[in-house]
């Protein structure tokens, strides 16, 4: 079963200013390539528009919202694009539904009201939408205000191709007569949360036409976040507990809380004072817990979307506490890290509940819990009973209801599934989840999970990260597991890398539908960004994933594993076993016939743009060589600072800034200037 859930929106303004560019600045959709239309939705003999003019008009609610005015302002602009007709939009004052009239209805107007076309009744979660024809009537209305958005991208796509790739690829076929199709069409997104980085936090619209939820907590146009579900980076606190209490502030009035520990908070701290837990008005001043409740309450007091989505996790690699209450605890517990978190989270979720029950204005929101299963605490709190199940760890590492796991496989192999039993990295990982999904934690059918997941290599974010092969099937697995919310965590300081735009369109892709067809995706993607130089950037993109695959057998043969994780495996990305010379260079071969392929472009802003796709991806294949050229040439030979050089310049034209966590451009830069001869 599929659950509702809300998104909090207490900390948009850290991504605002990243996201403030303007819908309406859109590059030009592409219509001179193929683009196969979607199946199955049938003309009518109904003229939709012909010659440049069109009877249809555009109506929106009265007090449209953002959202719904956005979609109204996409439509407009991309109708006229594709047909050459200027199609009016108004506000619904007081319309009636008359089938016989031209109207292309957007959301909850009188007209969708009229049709009765009900949206819930198809059983659609939060962001779905229905498109239904009603003679020469067409209304389009989602579950919530961006559902309406999604559905007007979906009547684009089948009347006219659209499809966007990149912020400035669009596809949008155009044609001098169009008829209207004959839709009675619904869909929605298998995860109710689709969050990646990257490239689409630099592009609101880009990541608004993917229908990817991550602008929601940024960019009200593109909805009320509060009707939806979690997007990363947009909750009432963070998950980190630091986000609450940060010890630079508490711990001058609260010592105790850290004893034991040098950054991670006491979670027994109570225990160990005596403290009693009640009401948060009667409960201790020095109570852990009540300064926890206090915080959220103070963040919710001063939220005005009705937001409830509550994080409780523990801060990113600060370790745990060593007091002895601590310690008898996870002894208690199989040396369950996990169990003491959903101890705290329990006794702070039962607080805050019985204080939001005498709160009027609060009382019959539903607060949800997000706790992570991350690092130490990705262990579930559970231990073998003895009969081929598994048992709670101790009585008190039962999860609230209410909670709902992030799981986060930060040590996983990426080159192979997650869940692939044979990976001798992934096999842990596929028993935990096994292990969280028992019965023992759970007794009821809601589903409790949400995933943070990476598909970068931090070690190195600019080499091609061969994870195209399993990121289908994780998919296919997190929402047949009944995964709510996925965060694919790309190059987040970095924004691109090797392969990174046909990357960031499947991760989006795959996130609204895990049984995409990628391999066609894959196909139009190659077609339709690369155009002339396709057959050479296909081969590119092939040459690279065979390589390694040939690489891997040669490893197993030799009797050793072979891993692609975020950061100790990671030197087969970039050495010279995997990057041969011979490889390099036929590589850059085919880099260099890609870039020739433009040649023939007479447009001169078009053809810079086409070749610096191109440079772009030989910016990340010139970075391994240049980290191994004393191993393919001589890097005393002038041609290696001329290569450095030239590297140095394009870094700057693309805007690259990191080629590591923690390792700037610049730095790296001057690394490979230092071994400049002379």
């Amino acid at each position: 079963m599929k659950k509702f859930l809300c998104v909090l929106l207490g900390m948009a303004c850290l991504l605002s200013c990243v996201l403030s560019a303007c819908a309406k600045q859109e590059q030009k959709p592409d219509t001179t390539q193929p683009q196969t239309q979607p199946a199955g939705i049938a003309d009518t003999d109904i003229v939709l528009a012909e010659n440049g003019s069109t009877a249809y008009k555009i109506v929106i609610p009265e007090n449209a919202d953002e959202c719904e005015e956005y979609a109204s302002e996409e439509l407009e602009l991309l109708f006229e694009e594709a047909t050459g007709a200027d199609i009016a939009v108004v506000r619904d004052t007081g319309m009636t539904f008359n089938e016989k009239e031209k109207v292309i209805s957007l959301g909850e107007t009188s007209i969708k009201q009229g049709s009765g076309l009900d949206v819930a009744a198809a059983g659609l979660n939060a962001d779905g939408y229905r498109i239904k024809r009603y003679g020469n009537t067409l209304v389009v209305a989602g579950v919530n205000v961006q559902g309406t958005l999604y559905g007007v991208y979906e009547f684009l796509k089948h009347e006219f191709g659209f499809e966007t790739y990149m912020p400035d690829e669009v596809y949008l076929e155009q044609k001098e007569k169009v008829y209207l199709k004959d839709f009675d069409y619904s869909d929605d997104p298998d995860f109710l949360g689709r969050n990646y980085d990257g490239l689409v936090m630099d592009s609101s619209q880009f990541a608004g036409r993917m229908r990817s939820t991550n602008t929601l907590t940024t960019d009200e146009r593109f909805g009320d976040a509060a009707s939806t579900v979690r997007a990363f980076g947009g909750l009432v606190c963070d998950n980190a507990i630091n986000s609450v209490l940060p010890k630079d502030e508490y711990k001058e009035a609260h010592p105790g809380w850290y004893d034991y520990t040098a950054n991670q908070i006491c979670l027994s701290y109570e225990d160990r004072m005596g403290i009693e837990l009640g009401s948060v008005e009667e409960t201790s001043d020095d109570s852990v817990v009540k300064n926890y409740v206090e915080g959220i309450i103070e963040l919710i007091e001063a939220d005005t979307r009705g937001a409830y989505i509550i994080g409780i996790g523990e801060n990113d690699n600060r370790g745990y506490c060593n007091c002895t209450n601590c310690q008898a605890l996870l002894k208690e517990a199989g040396n369950k890290q996990s169990a003491l978190w959903i101890r705290f989270a329990n006794r702070v979720i039962a607080m805050l509940e019985e204080w939001k029950e005498r709160q009027p204005e609060y009382k019959d929101r539903e607060f949800e819990y997000i706790v992570l299963a991350y690092g130490a605490s990705q262990y579930a709190p559970v231990v073998d009973d003895g009969n081929g199940g598994w048992k709670l760890a101790a009585d008190w590492a039962k999860p609230d209801p209410r909670i709902m796991i992030e799981f986060i496989p930060q040590g996983a192999c990426f080159y192979h599934s997650l869940f692939d039993g044979d990976c001798s990295t992934n096999a842990s990982y596929a028993l935990e989840w096994e292990k969280w999904h028992s019965d023992a934690l759970w007794d009821d059918d809601d589903p409790h999970f949400m995933i943070y997941d990476y598909v970068t290599c931090y070690r190195n974010f600019l080499p091609f990260f061969d994870n195209f092969n399993v990121r289908q099937e994780t998919y296919q697995v997190y929402y047949e597991s009944g995964v709510t919310s996925v965060m694919a965590t790309s190059t987040t300081h970095q924004k691109f890398s090797s392969m990174s735009d046909l990357r960031n369109y499947l991760e989006m892709k795959l996130q609204w539908n895990v049984y995409e067809d990628v391999p066609k995706l894959i196909e139009n993607f190659m077609t339709n960004v690369y155009k002339q130089a396709a057959p050479y950037m296909s081969e590119y993109f092939n040459r690279l994933r065979t390589n390694m695959a040939v690489k891997e057998q040669e490893f197993i043969a030799n009797g050793q594993p072979f891993h692609l994780d975020m950061y100790e495996a990671t030197p087969y990305q970039y050495s010279t076993t995997v990057y041969s010379k011979a490889f390099v260079e036929e590589l850059s071969g085919l880099l260099d016939q890609a870039y020739a392929a433009y040649d023939g472009i007479k447009d001169p802003v078009e053809r810079e743009k086409m070749q610096l796709r191109i440079t772009k991806e030989s910016f990340c294949l010139r970075y391994i060589i240049l980290l191994n050229y004393g191993e393919y040439y001589d890097i005393t030979a002038p041609e290696y600072e001329e290569m450095v050089l030239q590297w140095e310049k394009d870094s700057s034209m693309l805007g690259a800034t990191w080629s590591k966590e923690g390792v700037g451009i610049a730095d790296t830069i001057a690394s490979f200037k230092s071994d400049i001869a002379g």
